[in-house]
């Protein structure tokens, strides 16, 4: 990162949903058959994809600097989610990547986690 971004927390967080978006299809592999990361800005999904059991994933990336005092990510509507999960093949996941930035421009990924939305604790 340089070091505007990685002394910004939105600047990061951005750039690392950056990263996750130009991978995650690789990382899928045979498992998807269709892949989108171009969302508008307010949508409830940074990136989609439909994996060979046609099974559409809605996912959103969530970045967690650790160290830092308050933390209070959004996700989204409940009303979104039912109108979502009227259909039994859509499922609405969250990709968390809690991060930590050292030597000023370095970041270093602590954790990732890939998962259900009704997986989380409330």
């Amino acid at each position: 990162m340089t070091t505007e971004v990685a002394t910004s927390t939105r600047a990061t967080g951005d750039a690392l949903e950056g990263i996750v978006a130009d991978n995650l299809k690789e990382l899928l592999g045979d498992w998807c058959k269709e892949y989108s990361s171009d969302f508008a800005r307010r949508a409830m999904a940074d990136l989609a994809f439909t994996d060979k059991q046609d099974v559409h994933s809605i996912v959103d990336v969530k970045t967690h600097r650790q160290g830092t005092g308050f933390n209070m990510p959004n996700l989204t509507s409940v009303e979104r989610l039912s109108r979502l999960y009227e259909s039994d093949t859509d499922v609405f996941s969250i990709i968390i990547v809690k991060y930590e930035v050292v030597h000023k421009t370095k970041v270093n990924v602590t954790s990732c986690t890939f998962v259900p939305i009704e997986f989380l604790s409330w």
